[in-house]
């Protein structure tokens, strides 16, 4: 046949068919685009031959909880066994009901917070629920749960032998797996069958559901149930369904965002670590993970040539920086130097360092990396001094000179200012210090928000921010104006900063990196879940000696 008659394919991305003989003997097969094998029928057909369909997820936070209990383990700590864990622990759940989910699965945006601050779970199925809940946030739900859970709201049963099914989600409806259990009892459908109706409910297949409908119907009455309650349950199934979650999933899910939690709440340094680690690749996420750690005390050592392994990594209670993460230095870079560090200790020079490293397999700009992040501070001598020196030790490193006197320059160090551009070059971001510490207190007397409280914000109102330019965009509109997109970092986070045309042109020469600003503007939400600052004013920090003075 022509390729243009074949039918377009496409390869479920987690599922997998999973049988007791070889595929080939029950269904046709073909090879994918990367030689995997597929099958030729979509899911629907393989259910409808007798095989079953298993979808493998992948969850980017199970390998975060795997990096973090190695690095328990390298502490000496307990050897924790998630699948022992007392689903019970006060301080899991305390953490939990406080609302600082940052970084747990499933729990970490600003209306899981708030939902999560207002539930107070104290149990597993608690968990369980506020996931399934999520979905469906306006439909009333929500409200009636929180307020069951809290006794404020009395729980009431259509039917006494509801109770058993849904008594833990206090008389609501929150799993498919309750429907086909009502259908069971209520109107003595066998589980297969109630699961049938439940994909008709689903699915909203009319003449399908008409037929259920007088199979219940007949069902309940002879069973003794009056046809008006019938037919109101039978409503109520029908309107649940559009948002009741797989309770199997939900629960599964709920395990990890458990887990997840009691390392954040018992072990948070090795939790962060793993988290910053998972995160090397993203700047953004580095800079306001470092916002959390200065949030909640945990000290972040900057990179050191002779304590620094690949990944982040935790040292007597705080954590060290990944060589990994250092901007122009390769693995096969950092691979070469942990083995030589291995095998013959510590380096107590850079021109020791080159020495005894293959200068082959570690580059000149990646040395310089290195340098400048402060990685070669431990050996003693400052940044300037071994960046003058860097040719030299290279030679001495090359010629393979032994017995040779090196000596470093009599300089001093960079200043301040030039120190930490260079710093935040390599690694991104400020780590040894930062430029808004010394305007601090001015900050937070005229600011009403920082990097991490304005990404609470869920209701529209004015906020006044502060903090250091990082990076500008420059967009030119359809009309030929310009507007602009800003990055603003302050102390605790990054916040995105959106300056519209008219914004734009009055205060264009502020918008420059490094600058230090207030932005006073509203939080706008994006389509892709992140938030904004729609700016409408900006001014200089340094006008904000007065209130009446701070905008010119």
């Amino acid at each position: 046949r022509r390729s243009s008659d074949l039918l377009h394919t496409s390869v479920h991305t987690s599922g997998l068919v999973v049988c007791d003989k070889k595929l080939v003997e029950y269904l046709p097969l073909y090879k994918g685009k990367n030689n995997e094998t597929v099958t030729q029928f979509d899911m629907r057909q393989v259910e409808k031959i007798g095989l079953v369909k298993f979808n493998f997820l992948e969850f980017r936070c199970l390998t975060v909880i795997n990096d973090a209990l190695h690095l328990i383990k390298e502490q000496g700590k307990n050897d924790i066994d998630l699948l022992s864990l007392d689903y019970n622990d006060p301080a899991t759940y305390k953490l939990l009901s406080s609302g600082d989910t940052t970084g747990i699965f499933q729990l970490e945006s600003s209306e899981m917070k708030d939902l999560v601050i207002r539930l107070k779970p104290d149990c597993l199925n608690d968990l369980s629920a506020l996931i399934a809940i999520y979905g469906p946030l306006d439909n009333g739900i929500l409200d009636a749960y929180v307020e069951r859970k809290h006794g404020c709201e009395s729980v009431k049963y259509l039917f006494p032998e509801l109770e058993d099914i849904l008594k833990e989600t206090y008389g609501l409806i929150l799993y498919q797996e309750q429907i086909m259990r009502i259908a069971n009892v209520i109107a003595s459908y066998s589980m297969a069958e109630a699961n049938v109706l439940r994909k008709a409910m689903g699915k909203k297949h009319v003449e399908e559901l008409n037929r259920h409908w007088d199979v219940f119907l007949k069902n309940a009455v002879a069973n003794n149930h009056p046809k008006n309650k019938v037919k109101t349950l039978f409503d109520l199934m029908q309107a649940h369904i559009g948002y009741a979650f797989i309770k199997s999933h939900s629960v599964a899910y709920a395990q990890i965002s458990f887990q997840n939690a009691f390392l954040k709440a018992h072990y948070p340094v090795e939790l962060m670590a793993a988290r910053m680690t998972d995160n090397m690749d993203s700047m953004e996420c580095l800079i306001n993970l470092i916002s959390e750690c200065k949030a909640n005390d945990i000290k972040l050592l900057p990179p050191d040539i002779n304590e620094s392994n690949k990944a982040f990594s935790v040292i007597k209670g705080d954590i060290r920086f990944g060589l990994m993460a250092v901007k122009n230095v390769k693995e096969s870079s950092v691979d070469t130097i942990l083995d030589v560090r291995k095998k013959s200790g510590p380096f107590s020079s850079i021109f020791e360092f080159c020495k005894r490293v293959n200068l082959k397999k570690v580059s000149k700009k990646g040395l310089k990396a290195l340098i400048t992040c402060g990685a070669f501070d431990s050996t003693g001598h400052n940044r300037n001094q071994m960046m003058i020196a860097l040719d030299d030790a290279i030679e001495y490193g090359q010629k393979g000179l032994k017995n040779q006197t090196v000596n470093l320059p009599n300089v001093e160090e960079w200043d301040d200012k030039y120190r930490l551009a260079l710093e935040k070059k390599t690694l991104g971001f400020y780590i040894s210090d930062h430029p808004l510490y010394r305007c601090a207190n001015l900050l937070k007397k005229y600011c009403d928000v920082n990097g991490i409280t304005i990404h609470r914000i869920t209701e529209p109102q004015t906020v006044r921010f502060g903090g250091i330019v990082t990076d500008v965009k420059i967009i030119r509109t359809k009309a030929g104006d310009q507007m602009a997109f800003i990055s603003m970092e302050d102390l605790y986070g990054v916040v995105e900063v959106v300056i519209f045309v008219t914004v734009y042109e009055s205060v264009r020469t502020l918008i420059v990196e490094d600058a230090v600003l207030i932005v006073e503007g509203e939080m706008i939400n994006k389509k892709n879940g992140l938030k904004s600052l729609l700016a409408e004013k900006i001014a200089p920090l340094e006008h904000a000696v007065r209130d009446q003075d701070l905008w010119t």
